[in-house]
């Protein structure tokens, strides 16, 4: 048997992996504005939603390939990182105002009202820095608003979205 250990290292630039994510992060965004803009045709709405969630899906995949036994080239390694820093940065999250906070999932927070997301980046950005003494990449975005919501457990949840659509 042949035993190794991984290692993780933070580089001083930035790799293809991240450089994809974010140019989907991007292209997912641009959507999501035009999802927000009112004058964007109903007809419009379905396709953008699809393509929206086509690139998540997209995006999750490099870390699902990595987490799987089954892939070639996949890196647990990398999955136990990646969901140990988001675990971190999402307490970090739940910590900045926990009276707002109705649930958590794997990467988001729910809560009541419509925190100020700038401010909450500038403070994760900086806390990211002075821990971690890399440049951070990180953004939290805001999605909704969502009048109504039923939490049943985590990850088992509807959201009602305005004019009485259901997520």
């Amino acid at each position: 048997m042949v035993l190794v250990k991984p290692i993780i290292k933070i580089l001083d630039k930035q790799g293809f992996l991240p450089k994809s994510l974010l140019e989907m992060h991007d292209e997912r965004q641009k959507i999501k504005e035009q999802l927000n803009n009112p004058s964007t045709p109903e007809h419009e709405r379905e396709a953008l939603e699809s393509l929206s969630w086509t690139i998540k899906v997209l995006q999750n995949k490099d870390y699902g390939i990595n987490g799987s036994g089954y892939f070639r080239y996949g890196q647990p390694a990398v999955t136990i990182a990646t969901t140990g820093l988001g675990r971190h940065f999402m307490q970090f999250v739940l910590d900045q105002n926990p009276s707002a906070n109705i649930a958590c999932d794997t990467d988001g927070v729910y809560v009541v009202g419509k925190p100020n997301i700038d401010e909450y980046n500038k403070r994760l950005n900086k806390y990211i820095v002075d821990k971690f003494g890399v440049e951070s990449f990180m953004e939290l975005e805001l999605e909704g608003p969502f009048p109504n919501g039923y939490f049943l457990k985590r990850k088992n949840y509807l959201l009602q979205r305005l004019k009485n659509v259901l997520l």
